[in-house]
């Protein structure tokens, strides 16, 4: 579980000359339990992690400079992996992190960034490289590639006191799986794949999210709606059954949620003004914490401490309540456009414990889907045409 923080310092070698001040530096990972391996081309074996909160923090009673931190992946008999941040790249990590404190995104976004969880009670924020005592640096965000099958990612941090005096610490995350358990396709039919964990998708970037779906449906002229698309209506996924993925337990079922056409692309509007006005009303929503960006939504558990996740749905169509025991393929809402959504789609994603958003995403591996436009057996990516039986 995420509570389960991996913290590990290293403190300056012993020695007989140094004070009894002897610095530490610590290092705290969000999600904590490690991160998960996806393809990037499954085909030719390159997979790609993203660590995606790193904080570091100066638990000695002087300054310490910062002076690298080399991230890699290694394996038995395989090649490393690896990225060196140097200075100019910690002190531009910092600056960025104290300011998103300042401005209060880091509390606001705390599924992303893990509230105390990562950063303690009370998180001092340092404004460069050099950590004064009790300041943390923040590195967000950190995207590795490699082949073959490696067992951890490994954080090397190294610095130096007032006197010179060499400062280090590692420390390293395990490199983890997909889902525990088989999963089925929340849809029937044909669907088109929005959005999904490849790497250029938004999604990948969130740590809830980081293997979500947002699914669709494409008719007549590679459209995802007919006529102008003015309506919810127009588009042809909306209404459509959404299906528990997997036998479980319903934990939430929210259904209050207006849906509402202000985030639909208008007849004419062109692109760039239409990424500007939904990223207003999107930072808006935003602004009012996570349930005004799921909607309405249903929240399955699992086995082996895993939940389901189906957002957006269309408002009363929630077909569940708290406490009701599913089996795979019932149906339990209907497809729609509620909270953060700019036209009708289903959000599906896995967490590993029961809170939607405040949680760390897992990869699915769907057991009745083909790929009817691909020439080898892959995982999903952004961009995909399902078919689901």
């Amino acid at each position: 579980m995420l509570s389960r923080s991996v913290f590990l310092s290293v403190c300056l070698a012993a020695s007989s000359s140094l004070p009894a001040w002897s610095q530490t530096l610590s290092v705290r990972f969000y999600p904590a339990q490690g991160v998960h391996a996806y393809a990037i081309d499954s085909v030719r074996g390159v997979q790609g992690v993203l660590v995606q909160n790193i904080a570091i923090t100066n638990d000695g009673s002087t300054p310490v400079t910062l002076d690298s931190v080399t991230l890699a992946v290694k394996g038995p008999g395989t090649p490393t992996d690896s990225r060196r941040l140097e200075p100019a790249d910690l002190a531009k990590s910092a600056a960025r992190g104290k300011q998103m404190n300042d401005a209060g995104m880091i509390e606001l976004l705390d599924f992303q960034f893990g509230g105390a969880e990562l950063l303690g009670p009370k998180p001092v924020f340092a404004s460069s490289a050099t950590l004064a005592p009790g300041e943390m640096l923040m590195l967000v965000q950190q995207f590795l590639s490699y082949r073959g099958k490696r067992p951890a990612v490994s954080v090397q941090v190294s610095g130096h006191d007032a006197g010179q005096q060499a400062v280090s610490a590692d420390a390293s995350l395990p490199i983890l799986g997909g889902a525990k358990n088989k999963y089925r396709f929340p849809l029937a039919g044909t669907w088109f794949i929005g959005a999904g964990p490849s790497a250029h998708s938004h999604h990948r970037w969130v740590v809830p999210q980081e293997f979500a779906l947002d699914i669709a449906r494409i008719g007549a002229g590679g459209l995802s709606y007919r006529g102008q698309g003015g309506r919810l209506s127009d588009h042809f996924a909306y209404g459509a059954p959404v299906l528990a993925a997997a036998d479980g337990v319903v934990r939430v079922a929210r259904q209050d949620v207006p849906e509402s056409v202000g985030d639909l692309r208008r007849p004419g509007e062109d692109q760039a003004a239409y990424l500007k006005r939904v990223g207003e009303l999107q930072d808006k929503r935003m602004a009012q914490g996570g349930d005004a960006l799921i909607g309405n939504y249903v929240l399955i558990e699992h086995a082996q401490g895993e939940s389901t996740v189906y957002a957006h749905l269309k408002t009363a169509s929630v077909r569940v309540k708290v406490g009701d025991q599913v089996r795979a393929g019932q149906v339990i809402g209907q497809l729609g456009s509620s909270g953060n959504s700019t036209e009708p789609h289903l959000h599906f994603h896995i967490c590993d414990r029961p809170q939607a958003l405040r949680c760390a995403g897992v990869p699915a591996s769907f057991e009745n889907i083909e790929l009817p436009y691909v020439d080898q057996l892959r995982d999903l990516q952004t961009g995909d045409i399902v078919v689901a039986k």
